[in-house]
């Protein structure tokens, strides 16, 4: 069942990518240049959040796991209403995850 809700999140990813690539100007784009004085420390909030982001991760890791033991359910199986919601739920729950360990490595960076 995972390897079928990538294959559709791939898919999509990739027709989002060409509707980008028709639609981007073609004019070739002036890269910004880094600013001299771009912070390099974490503020207060930042140290807050990235103290709690390995918590916030399990927490989101381990609703990924229930999602998909729901998933796999045969009777959630056999109704595809059930089916496709579970579907939904389990995708966003893996962007949660996945949006969660970049902002880990972004304020990680920072350090």
């Amino acid at each position: 069942m995972y390897v079928e809700l990538a294959q559709w999140e791939a898919a999509r990813e990739m027709e989002t990518q060409q509707t980008t690539e028709r639609s981007a100007p073609s004019k070739p784009v002036a890269l910004a240049k880094p600013q001299a004085t771009e912070k390099k420390r974490l503020t207060w909030n930042e140290q807050r959040e990235l103290a709690g982001m390995e918590a916030a991760i399990l927490v989101a890791e381990t609703r990924v796991q229930s999602l998909q033991a729901v998933v796999s359910d045969p009777a959630v199986l056999a109704d595809h209403v059930k089916s496709r919601e579970a579907f939904a739920q389990l995708a966003d729950a893996q962007h949660q995850v996945e949006t969660l360990y970049a902002r880990w490595s972004d304020l990680e960076s920072k350090k």
